[in-house]
């Protein structure tokens, strides 16, 4: 029995090492929520993400939104808008390291550009 107790905790603690890690990227703005809100959307569609949502929070001192989706490869991200604090933070989830890594840089370069432009 405390063999394959043994047995079962390495494989268990084997497969949590080799977890694959979200990748994520950091954006510094000066845009409105609403402003923000469409970037997002815009850039996620330009990338393959067909019906990406957004859904907003509001608290005491302001609100922030959250867009997400999830391409027909299954890879998921998800866009923070943080207007009041000045900052965006990108979210790409996927199997594969560097597809995953190829879509937070694809969709993080759009939203630059377009906050860029939207100045």
């Amino acid at each position: 029995m405390n063999r394959l107790f043994i047995i079962v905790m390495s494989c268990i603690c084997a497969s949590n090492a080799m977890a694959d890690y979200s990748s994520h990227q950091f954006h510094h703005m000066n845009i409105g929520l609403s402003k923000c809100k469409s970037i997002a959307i815009d850039a996620a569609v330009k990338n393959g993400f067909a019906n990406p949502q957004a859904q907003e929070f509001t608290f005491s001192s302001g609100s922030y939104s959250v867009i997400y989706g999830t391409n027909n490869e299954g890879y998921s991200f998800q866009y923070t808008c943080e207007p009041k604090k000045g900052f965006g933070y990108l979210i790409v989830n996927g199997s594969q390291v560097d597809k995953k890594s190829n879509i937070r840089n694809s969709l993080g370069e759009e939203i630059q550009n377009m906050i860029n432009k939207s100045k």
